[in-house]
């Protein structure tokens, strides 16, 4: 829109809940943004979590859950003008 970006996606990896985490915080950090996550664990397993990122009119949030074997990742981002 006129005041700048937004948009979301979402997938399923084999990759753990963890592994997919470390690589948004890195991404977040790397990117400037100040990070901020929430990991959940059950039973000594990363069943999920929340991990955001903000600066400058600059947002995102990625939701982790685990399901089956694999890992469901939903990412929402939004940029402002």
């Amino acid at each position: 829109s006129k005041d700048g970006n937004t948009g979301s996606y979402a997938f399923k990896t084999k990759d753990t809940v963890d592994k997919v985490a470390r690589f948004y915080q890195d991404g977040f950090k790397a990117s400037g943004l100040k990070t901020t996550s929430t990991i959940s664990n059950t039973d000594g397993k990363t069943g999920g979590g929340m991990i955001s990122g903000e600066v400058d009119g600059k947002s995102a949030v990625v939701l982790l859950g685990s399901e089956d074997g694999s890992t469901t990742v939903s990412v929402t981002f939004n940029s402002k003008k």
